[in-house]
């Protein structure tokens, strides 16, 4: 039977292994979202890319969901793209989703 020693390294590699993946996960998530979000607001292109990649800066820099949730209903509103603080929650939830399918299968 392992020391315990041996058994605290384990655990700290999977927790290491285990946010290193939750990091790409939600990054991958923030670049759909963001993109997302571009395509409504009518951006394309360049453009998309850069809001795209403020989303994934902001969550790096707060670590906080409901700061690019209040953002981007900010963005909507100066847009005026008529979407409820809810259906972006929802659509950021889905996209979660879809990050983690394509992190765990690439």
């Amino acid at each position: 039977m392992p020391d315990f020693a041996q058994r605290a390294a384990a655990f700290e590699g999977q927790f290491a292994h285990d946010e290193a993946l939750r990091f790409r996960i939600i990054n991958r998530r923030n670049a759909l979202f963001g993109m997302w979000a571009a395509e409504r607001m009518g951006l394309a292109g360049d453009a998309a890319r850069t809001y795209a990649r403020a989303a994934c800066d902001t969550w790096i820099a707060t670590a906080d969901d409901s700061e690019i949730v209040m953002l981007t209903q900010a963005d909507f509103f100066s847009a005026a793209v008529d979407t409820s603080r809810h259906r972006i929650e929802r659509k950021l939830r889905e996209l979660e989703e879809q990050a983690f399918t394509h992190v765990m299968t690439a």
